[in-house]
């Protein structure tokens, strides 16, 4: 029986690898190029889309990988990639244009955003039938509170109970007339709030009306991606809260990771300042793939929240290969990211002025990069009153520096995945960094190719960079020969190649989305020494295939959430018995608060969550003790820990 993926293949043949007709008021087209002069082959076809959202104020962070990965896609594989923004601030027509003409686009390459294409979706056509919408009131003058212009939304009206809070905005064209009428002071019949957003023609005549910004966005992706197989790629926490429900059978939704998930120095805790990760970890099983950039962090990861297939290590990549400069200043140091105190450039400053009082020639250290930290910074430099630091700030032109430079230092408190090292490494600039979590230590091998210092240990940083200074010129050739090498292990070209085999696999095992349900469990809990021993039986509405389960423990209040994978001990009919282990270092850790439990069962078609019961005996008033919790059944009988 032929499968989704095959269907969708066949579907795509005969093809060119992407129509870009299908938009709606981008003046800039990809242009797509032959088949056969790409780089990477196999790549599969389908249409490519990258879900941003909207772009943080200097192109920087998240953005710029972005931009760099779907540069990657174009230049190594030949697909052009849409980058899709929700934002209403920017002219994104003007924005591709921009940078395709400074190089940070190539051809193949465009923005693409919903107000721009909403604005002109509907034209209003002679004769066209529109719909009546009661909840319909466009602001004028007279009841408008404030009126703003802007480059991306030409016009926002807003009115509002007090200064703050909106009970409506309009969205309109720079004619007056109305694109979306977004009502957020509206009630059902009961008496609850609801929200009425009504997309209009180019004449302010209602056409449809949206429940909520996500049933609006949904509607505009529809709109974008069409039939054609597509892969959707969201890499924001944000993006993920709302992207994960977009489920379509034409449509492989990836899920890219670009930071650190856990609390500083732990290993199974998410943390009270990470509450955005949790729309993005309470949803991961809902994306075909998700991606991290490292395996020590999917190792993590799956320790967190159960391992899963559907998760896949791909690094980030850096064009490499850059000139080796030709005249070398050994004595050169060179820090380049931005100036936050995560950073800690500040450990940097002062292992190199240490370094220069055993040294018998001084080196010098240039700090690359911005930040709100650059005033502290500027502070120590001076109060230790060295000339041996120069704060350059920021120079797109940074990493070609690296090749005139002879070490560089990364001393961050955290990374994702630090590239930073891999483009100082392809110019042989030797790295020495904080082998933290994550990245330095899956790109770095120790003495080998650059050194790896224990975190935070600024007098182990110092003899370091004394040992570097004291090496032979041999030792000293070999190890950037080696960077050198190492480097191309994150260059476009090979890590293109990784995401075509995520996503020829992904594609491969794919099913058709199809509802889940999960009915008529019951759950058993009994203690042992140091642990709950927990067990379900259940339900499902249909036929499960490869089924798998995980007990979810998830705080009321705090950003408390961990999965825990149950095995599978019965299968009986449509009926599955289920079992695991909660040990205390699980919930240990969290200090206050209650904390539910649920289950969630899943296949490669779908995914069913619900509250767990409680075990009957607790359901008639008995409670016990675990770690610092007492477990019990709340009013309406479910199960519970609540923190003593």
């Amino acid at each position: 029986m032929e499968g989704l993926a095959q269907r969708l293949i066949r579907r795509l043949s005969g093809r060119r690898r992407f129509d870009p007709s299908n938009s709606l008021g981008s003046r800039v087209r990809p242009q797509v190029q032959p088949e056969g002069e790409f780089p990477v082959k196999g790549f599969p076809d389908g249409r490519y889309f990258a879900n941003l959202g909207e772009l943080a104020k200097n192109y920087g962070g998240t953005s710029s990988v972005v931009f760099h990965r779907s540069k990657t896609f174009v230049e190594q594989t030949g697909h052009p990639v849409d980058i899709l923004t929700f934002g209403h601030l920017r002219d994104y027509d003007s924005l591709t244009e921009e940078m395709l003409a400074d190089g940070r686009f190539v051809p193949g390459m465009r923005f693409r955003n919903m107000w721009a294409e909403l604005s002109v979706m509907h034209p209003a056509e002679a004769g066209t039938v529109r719909r009546e919408c009661p909840d319909f009131s466009p602001l004028d003058d007279s009841t408008a509170s404030e009126v703003v212009r802007g480059r991306g939304v030409p016009l926002r009206k807003f009115r509002k109970r007090g200064s703050t809070v909106n009970l409506q905005i309009d969205m309109c064209r720079a004619d007056g007339s109305v694109i979306v009428s977004d009502r957020r002071d509206l009630t059902t019949s009961t008496g609850k709030s609801r929200h009425s957003l009504i997309l209009c023609d180019t004449k302010s005549r209602p056409v449809k009306e949206f429940g909520s910004i996500v049933e609006l966005r949904n509607y505009w992706l529809d709109s974008v991606v069409g039939d054609d197989l597509a892969f959707l790629f969201s890499d924001t926490f944000g993006i993920a809260g709302f992207t994960h429900q977009y489920k379509r059978n034409n449509v492989v939704l990836v899920q890219t990771f670009h930071n650190n998930h856990l609390r500083h120095g732990t290993k199974g805790q998410i943390g009270y300042t990470q509450d955005r990760y949790l729309p993005f970890l309470d949803n991961i099983d809902d994306f075909d793939a998700t991606v991290v950039l490292t395996t020590r962090q999917k190792h993590d990861l799956d320790a967190l929240m159960g391992p899963s297939p559907q998760r896949w290590v791909v690094p980030n990549s850096r064009t490499v290969g850059g000139s080796d400069g030709g005249s070398r200043d050994r004595t050169r140091g060179m820090c380049v990211g931005r100036l936050v105190a995560g950073k800690q450039i500040d450990h940097a400053i002062h292992a190199v002025v240490a370094a220069n009082e055993r040294l018998e020639a001084p080196i010098h250290l240039d700090i690359y990069g911005e930040g709100t930290a650059r005033s502290a910074i500027e502070q120590t430099i001076a109060d230790i009153g060295t000339t041996d630091i120069s704060l350059i700030g920021h120079d797109p032109t940074a990493a070609d520096r690296f090749a005139s430079a002879s070490f560089s230092l990364l001393t961050s408190r955290s990374e994702a995945m630090p590239l930073v090292l891999a483009e100082s490494m392809s110019r042989g600039c030797i790295p020495i960094a904080y082998d933290i979590a994550y990245g330095p230590g899956e790109i770095i091998t120790d003495g080998i190719d650059g050194f790896l210092v224990e975190p935070d240990d600024v007098a182990a940083l110092t003899d370091t960079i004394v040992k570097l200074q004291t090496m032979d010129d041999a030792d000293l050739e070999s190890l950037r020969r080696a960077a050198r090498k190492r480097a191309h292990d994150f260059s476009d070209a090979a890590v293109a190649e990784k995401w075509g085999e995520v996503l020829r696999e992904t594609l491969a095992h794919r099913r058709e989305p199809e509802e889940l349900a999960v009915s008529e469990c019951e759950t058993s809990l009994e203690a042992s020494d140091h642990s709950l021993v927990f067990s379900a039986s259940f339900n499902t509405s249909r036929l499960v295939h490869a089924l798998r389960a995980h007990l979810v423990l998830r705080s009321r209040s705090e950003p408390v959430l961990t999965r825990l994978e149950c095995a599978i001990d019965s299968v009986e009919a449509d009926r599955y018995t289920v079992s695991t282990v909660i040990g205390e270092d699980r919930i240990s850790w969290v200090n206050r608060g209650i904390i539910d439990a649920h289950l969630e069962v899943h296949d490669e078609s779908g995914r069913a969550a619900r509250r767990l019961p409680a075990p009957l005996r607790f359901r008639d008033g008995e409670k016990i003790s675990y770690s610092d919790f007492t477990v019990y059944a709340t009013k309406h009988g479910s199960l519970s820990f609540k923190h003593k």
